[in-house]
């Protein structure tokens, strides 16, 4: 019980790291600095800040410019929250549960960040391929594992190269550069059903909107969200099971 509630805290206190830095780092106010207000920019308070708080209390709107805060930040608090729990009960205390609740972070920011701003950057994506990389130097076996990453990197980032290179209009940069990040995580050969994961789950919804009438064939569709849903899906029941 006391453990659940710690990682229930533990998720909370990512949940809060992504939503700020999911409204800093797209505005470039780099990553010293608590929450803003994603319409004017200006600072908030803690009880502006933390979501559940904030929709729980009715202080919904910015003290400066009277926006209307985002919903997304509760939405991001309660997920966290409530994932983290469930990898505690998957994982137990392993070093499973590290890696897999650093991961749902990573993919978490890009997540939202790609969702609203079309964007997958470079700061985010980077230094996570770093760590990704640095993480598989402590496990056992940190050879095999550390080549099994970089193969799964190489052949990630090359597939959607070449996929960006034959329809640059369907793919962006970012999601090339994400391949190679999900292609780190997972390891060759897993990296190859968890990008196909990610792109049928693209494909369903994308149908789904278009029969819905709810997008066009000329309708811009962010892969990243997809993408790491289907990465971490993988993660958890093909790699972890």
């Amino acid at each position: 019980m006391v453990e659940g509630l710690v990682f229930a805290v533990l998720g909370l206190v990512a949940a809060i790291g992504v939503n700020v830095l999911a409204d800093r780092l797209p505005a470039e106010l780099g990553l010293g600095g608590g929450w803003i207000c994603p319409a004017c920019r200006a600072s908030l308070p803690v009880s502006r800040g933390v979501g559940l708080w904030r929709e729980v209390s009715g202080a919904t709107r910015c003290p400066g410019c009277q926006a209307r805060l985002p919903v997304r930040h509760a939405v991001v608090e309660m997920s966290l929250l409530v994932l983290f729990v469930a990898l505690w009960r998957l994982h137990g205390l392993t070093d499973d549960l590290a890696f897999d609740a650093l991961y749902s972070v990573i993919f978490a920011l890009i997540f939202v960040v790609d969702l609203e701003h079309r964007l997958v950057l470079n700061v985010v994506v980077l230094p996570a391929a770093l760590v990704v990389i640095a993480s598989a130097l402590i496990r056992p076996a940190p050879v095999s594992v550390l080549i099994s990453a970089l193969i799964g990197g190489a052949v990630g980032f090359g597939l959607l190269c070449v996929f960006f290179f034959v329809y640059p209009q369907g793919l962006g940069a970012g999601d090339v550069k994400l391949a190679g990040l999900i292609g780190l995580m997972l390891g060759w050969p897993t990296v190859l059903p968890g990008l196909l994961l990610g792109f049928a789950l693209a494909a369903v919804v994308s149908i789904g909107l278009l029969v819905t009438r709810r997008a066009s064939f000329k309708s811009y569709i962010p892969y990243a969200p997809f993408l790491v849903v289907g990465a971490f899906l993988t993660l958890l029941f093909l790699i972890r099971r």
